[in-house]
């Protein structure tokens, strides 16, 4: 196991290696992106002109290179600059785009003098992507990835030197957001292992190690940290509070003396006395003791707890006492606890035995006198935590929304009355919210699970505040932090401006490091600024699995902690038990959790181990606490009683179920990009809660599945006016989950909301522009005109609906498909459809042809789940306004006047990343799973599916097919690239990363693209009319190598074999139909055994092979 102490050994023990070498001085130059817009192995492999010139050793920095343009690149002009800023051994930003900035291409250049010819070991820490060339030779490429984080581990090295000048050049290829790398050579800088690296309070060091990790500073991580935190710099100029204060001098005191000393035993003695000193003086803990066990970061509630479980009160003063019991009883799990402000009452999250996850909130007085119990129901309750006016804020799952991508229940913020009476609901969230705490000025601050309009699934457990009533709901921190995927358990710290925090994994268990926030500078500030940790072990937390880590921490000060540690062993080894040898298997266990002391330099020392294989969890001062103050409610209450969601979903919010929303000057945050007087509207974009559960295996990352590119059903609820002076002042529904994209004349989208927002009902919400401080600063408003927005002179107005008969639900076969239905069907259907392009209605393998062929050949542009960012975004540079579409929809194409309601269903539907499904239920009342996604007409992993699909296709297409349509491909699956084998030249980038190949769907890989197989007129299919013979009727788009065609005719077996097995999944599909196919009351108007399906006929020459819609 590696230690900082190998680093920090290595600049003395290299120091004569040091002499050799002379680093120049590093140049950067970028970004660049490839022409072709590429995915990572492309554009790793795409030669840019810099790179050749660098290659042949010219670094000219006078000279200007060109970048190629994309939409939202302002500046083209590429030069190398010299950074004399940056430092070897640390964390180094890069040069990047416009955000997201994707797949783009930076040069880092070096010159390094070496004394004689030597191999030098080197570490290398870059993002994704990768080559490094010494002296014009490549040495090294990455081009895969091994973990779900982009931010890999230092890659060691050993680089060949020439005796003299030699040229270091390094290209980075990155996917998305942030670039930065590190350099280190080794014996001149220190190096830590981002991975495993020995718990100072934990494992067993030597004195001399123990004393060289002992800390009396905040010091930056080498190689994961920035040279300097910058954090610490700001967070000096506010006052400290007196213990912290106290603590720092006696630190320092403490420092002085150690120089004095070289007995590494004495030292760490004085050390440790001086820890165990501070400990004592602490006042009474209480703290809950149970086994350990798992805390899912996605639905937390959904763990069963452990046995036993007990409330305990323990003073530190007495280091030879045991605890006392205030509360347990032998059928009675507890998740959670707080503690009042006076220090007197104890609020708790228990579960009894047999009751599933059906947690409920009690309270009992830390003198173990009062216990009572709160709620009641078979909803989970969690985290109970008292308000400034006397209520309590908790997690409940009784809105009994699901989770994204899991089939759990979302878990919101409520509020109530200490008895339990008068619930309020004041979350939207259509994921789930974690851990409440209270803000020194009296908001609810806690985590939320936010994957915001259109952005990545492996991050977004960001900070945020809301007011005890539901209003003013504000981002505090994080939303486009990458690493760490999650902050948890925050805390903000009495009379300071900091917040401390677990940095933990997305999708995994509420454990991870922990480390300090500040927003002084804006809620996306890059770490050193914005975040840093305070424990070292862990610097890179990706989306980890196993439960090792900090947990529950509570700030004594801003110095001084209480946290809990424990779990598995830091070893990669883990998820193979079987092939650790025995004798080492103890070290791979579950460990307990033990309470620890802590301090902001990573200083440990245990405080409590429990007997018995306990844990100790939730560890709390019994003191009182100043009480914030109380916000005053803004609204009045209402009445929140639980409706079904997917009733819900249907229709729209009621006119009391309102607020209004004020947007002072659009232009603000976006007017590089966006002229004044080209925003024309708002459109009030809804992402509609998720109301069934997921079944039946995942489709392009969910299910039930929504479309290729959205997971969540869309609504528009409406568009409104942008005034000249760019206000406008609209109604707004409340409690949903809302975003604005702001449209220019056609309609199309030219700026999209990134996070989604909630407004509670009668609330009167204001804002700027569109993220103004992008463009003017943290803190520093824009220019205001002085006058009175023309919109607020006219008050608001209501969002102008689309007569659609949807309910403004986005649903592709009621929206978008008529509109292809009327101007295009006629040349683009039957089995010759022109252009190879068939835009009816028939219907694939989980959507319908004209879906499935405007995507796959990338006519409209769109994001998948699987290629998503976490960024901030730029105007004009997704969606419908940089899609090919209209080239299609031009009267010089179509021979019809397309009008500008049917042009901007299309845009609309574009805009809203193409979802195709308006409703989370399948095809009939009792959600009978069919397949992946709940929607699969092929039935590929279903048990006992037909053959059709599965067995007979395959085998045909592996005779006749196959051999000439191989190729390899990069598929961007997920956030690990996969190499693979797959049978279609018309799948790009996009497409590919949308289907997911390298997981599940092999048989899609195979047969290629869905819309190659018909499955309402299977003769009809790509898949039978390409290689059949054009005097046969066919397409004759294949030919056997003498040049002839595949299929002479359809006579030949395997065409008919193939015909047959596609007519049985039609047979199939038809007896079972899916919701798409039922018609538009299907999903507005649900009714109780809705089995039967109308199938009207269809338009001439789309119903040779039977029924169509």
């Amino acid at each position: 196991m590696k230690n900082i102490l190998t680093g920090l050994m290595a600049l003395t023990a290299g120091s004569l290696l040091a002499a050799d070498l002379q680093l120049g001085d590093w140049h950067v130059i970028g970004p660049f992106k490839d022409e072709e817009f590429g995915n990572l192995d492309r554009t790793l492999a795409f030669a840019f002109e810099v790179e050749k010139d660098a290659l042949a050793g010219i670094v000219d920095v006078t000279k200007t290179y060109r970048m190629h343009p994309f939409p939202g690149y302002l500046d083209l002009d590429r030069r190398w600059t010299v950074r004399t800023d940056y430092s070897d051994g640390f964390y180094n930003v890069l040069p990047r785009g416009p955000a997201p900035s994707r797949m783009e291409a930076v040069y880092l250049y070096r010159t390094i003098e070496s004394e004689k010819e030597q191999t030098v070991p080197m570490y290398f820490r870059m993002q994704d992507f990768f080559k490094i060339w010494i002296n014009g030779k490549e040495v090294f490429r990455q081009n895969k990835l091994t973990g779900w984080s982009r931010y890999q581990g230092p890659i060691k090295r050993n680089i060949p030197l020439k005796k003299g000048t030699n040229r270091l050049l390094i290209k980075n290829v990155s996917r998305w957001a942030e670039h930065g790398f590190a350099f280190a050579v080794e014996g001149m800088h220190a190096v830590q292992d981002p991975w495993y690296v020995d718990i100072h309070a934990v494992d067993r060091l030597s004195d001399e190690q123990y004393v060289k990790r002992f800390k009396f500073r905040a010091e930056p991580i080498p190689m994961c940290s920035p040279a300097s935190y910058d954090i610490e710099k700001s967070l000096a100029s506010f006052p400290a509070t007196p213990g912290a204060a106290a603590y720092d001098r006696k630190l320092r005191t403490l420092e002085k003396e150690l120089k004095r000393s070289k007995d590494a035993s004495a030292m760490r003695k004085k050390l440790e006395d001086f820890l165990d000193a501070e400990i004592r003086r602490l006042p009474p803990l209480i703290f809950i003791t149970k086994p350990l066990h798992n805390q899912n970061a996605i639905a937390p509630y959904r763990t069963r707890g452990s046995l036993p479980s007990a409330i305990c009160r323990l003073d530190p003063a007495e280091p030879d006492g045991e605890p006392e019991i205030i509360f347990s009883e032998p059928d009675m799990r507890i998740y959670d606890m707080s503690l009042s402000f006076d220090g007197k009452t104890i609020f708790f999250s228990g579960k009894r035995v047999n009751r599933d996850y059906a947690w409920n909130i009690y309270e009992i007085g830390v003198d173990g006198t009062g216990f009572k119990q709160i709620t009641d129901g078979d909803t989970a309750d969690i985290s109970p935590v008292e308000l400034p006016n006397g209520r309590l804020v908790f997690i409940s799952t009784r809105r009994s929304t699901f989770v994204e991508c899991q089939s759990q229940y979302a878990g919101l913020l409520f509020t109530m009355e200490r008895d339990g009476s008068d619930l309020r609901l004041i979350s939207a969230n259509i994921d789930s919210d974690h851990s409440p705490r209270v803000t020194n000025d009296g908001r609810i601050l806690f985590t939320r699970w936010d994957y915001g309009v259109e952005k990545n699934v492996f991050a977004r457990h960001a900070l945020w505040t809301v007011n005890p009533d539901g209003t003013n709901f504000q981002l505090v921190f994080g939303n486009t932090i990458e690493d760490p995927g999650g902050f948890w358990w925050a805390h903000t710290i009495p009379d300071r401006p900091e917040i401390l925090a677990v940095f933990g994994p997305h999708h995994n268990h509420h454990a991870g490091m922990i480390g300090l926030i500040w927003n002084g500078r804006g809620p996306e500030t890059p770490r050193g600024t914005g975040y840093r940790w305070v424990t070292r072990e862990v610097p890179i937390y990706g989306d980890l699995k196993y439960p090792d880590g900090y947990r529950t921490p509570w700030p004594l000060n801003e110095k001084q902690f209480l946290v809990s540690y424990g779990g598995r062993k830091h070893r990669p080894e883990w998820d193979n038990p079987e092939k650790i040898p025995e004798w080492k298997r103890p070290e791979y266990t579950m460990t307990p959790l033990k309470l620890l002391y802590l301090d902001a330099y990573g200083n440990e020392r245990v405080i409590y181990e429990a007997p018995d294989g306990l844990s100790v969890w939730n560890a709390i001062p019994v003191r009182p606490r100043e009480v914030p103050p109380v916000i005053a409610d803004k609204i009045p209450p209402f009445d929140w009683t639980f409706q079904d969601p997917e009733i819900m979903n249907r229709t729209d919010a009621g006119a009391d179920m309102t607020a209004t929303m004020m947007v002072q000057d659009v232009y603000k945050g976006i007017s590089k990009h966006v002229k004044r007087g080209e925003a024309k509207y708002i459109a009030v974009m809804e992402q509609v809660q998720k109301s069934r559960i997921l079944r039946g295996g995942e489709a392009w990352g969910h299910s039930p599945l929504i479309g290729r590119g959205t997971v969540h059903v869309r609504r528009l609820n409406g568009l409104v006016p942008i005034e000249e002076d760019g206000s406008a002042f609209f109604s707004v529904p409340a409690l949903r989950s809302i975003s604005l994209n702001v449209l220019n004349e056609e309609g199309k989208t030219l700026m999209r909301m990134g996070a989604d927002l909630h407004v509670m009902p009668g609330e009167n919400l204001s804002c700027i522009g569109c993220h103004e401080q992008r463009e003017y600063g943290y803190g520093s408003a824009p220019p205001m005109s002085g006058k009175t927005p023309l919109a607020l002179r006219r008050g608001p107005v209501e969002p102008k609906k689309q007569g659609w008969g949807t309910q403004g639900l986005i649903d592709y076969v009621s929206v978008v498909q008529p509109v292809w239905d009327k101007h295009c069907v006629e040349c683009h259907s039957g089995p010759l459809a022109k252009g190879g392009v068939n835009l009816t209605d028939d219907k694939t393998r989980f959507f319908n042809q004209s879906y499935d062929q405007l995507i796959d050949r990338d006519i409209v542009d769109h994001l998948s789940v699987f290629s998503l960012d976490h960024d901030e975004g730029t105007p004009n540079t997704v969606g419908a306004i940089v899609s090919r579409i209209d080239e299609f929809m031009d009267v010089s194409h179509c021979g019809s006047e397309i009008s500008w309601d049917e042009r901007f269903r299309v845009y609309c539907w574009i805009d809203a990343n193409v979802p195709y499904y308006a409703t989370y239920d399948a095809a009939l009342v009792d959600m009978k799973p069919r397949g992946l996604g709940m929607r699969d007409t092929w039935f590929e992993n279903k048990p006992g599916a037909d053959p059709w699909a599965k067995e007979i296709l395959p085998a045909v297409f592996e005779k006749r097919c196959a051999d000439c349509h191989e190729r390899d491909a990069l598929n961007m699956s997920w956030l690990i690239p996969v190499r693979m084998k797959v049978y279609s030249d018309i799948w790009g980038d996009k497409s590919l990363s949308s289907h997911g190949l390298g997981r599940k769907w092999s048989l899609a890989a195979k047969i290629g693209p869905e819309f190659r197989i018909n499955m309402t007129n299977p003769s009809h299919s790509l898949l039978l009319q390409a290689p059949l013979a054009a005097v046969a009727g066919g397409a004759e788009l294949c030919a056997r190598p003498d040049g002839s065609p595949v299929f002479a005719d359809k006579t030949d077996p395997d065409y008919v074999t193939m015909l047959k097995a596609i007519e049985r999944g039609k047979e199939l599909l038809y007896k079972d139909p899916r919701i798409d196919m039922l018609g538009r009351e299907a999903f507005m108007n649900p009714l109780p055994g809705c089995s039967a399906v109308n199938l009207p006929e269809g338009p001439g020459g789309c119903n040779e092979d039977g029924p169509a819609r």
